[in-house]
């Protein structure tokens, strides 16, 4: 009678290991499915953020490239002088003075001209 005790055991020993084992993978894999849905959201959060940060720069950007007064850069600076005088002309209007003005310094080392 022994035996058969020392052989139930034995398989409850064997059923209750296989269990937590497989509990123990389950809950790792719970925990990594977890970690990566954080990470995704956090993924989408940035996405988000740089797509809304695009738009507000291009809408700032269409704003200032609709104004009158707006920065050109050094090599488009004869064409847009041009235009403005051509322009003067088309409406047969006097130009008193006419100047270039310094572009002025900023810590960038970007340079454009204001017209």
């Amino acid at each position: 009678m022994k035996i058969k005790e020392l052989s139930k055991i034995k398989g409850a020993f064997k059923y209750i290991g296989i269990t937590s084992i497989v509990f123990l993978i389950i809950l790792g894999l719970f925990f990594e499915l977890s970690v990566s849905y954080q990470e995704a959201n956090i993924t989408k959060a940035n996405m988000t953020n740089m797509q809304k940060t695009i738009d507000e720069y291009n809408n700032l950007a269409i704003k200032i490239n609709e104004e009158t007064y707006r920065p050109v850069d050094k090599e488009q600076l004869d064409t847009v002088q041009t235009e403005i005088l051509n322009n003067l002309a088309k409406n047969q209007l006097l130009l008193e003075k006419f100047s270039e003005k310094e572009a002025k310094k900023t810590n960038k080392k970007d340079t454009r001209n204001i017209l």
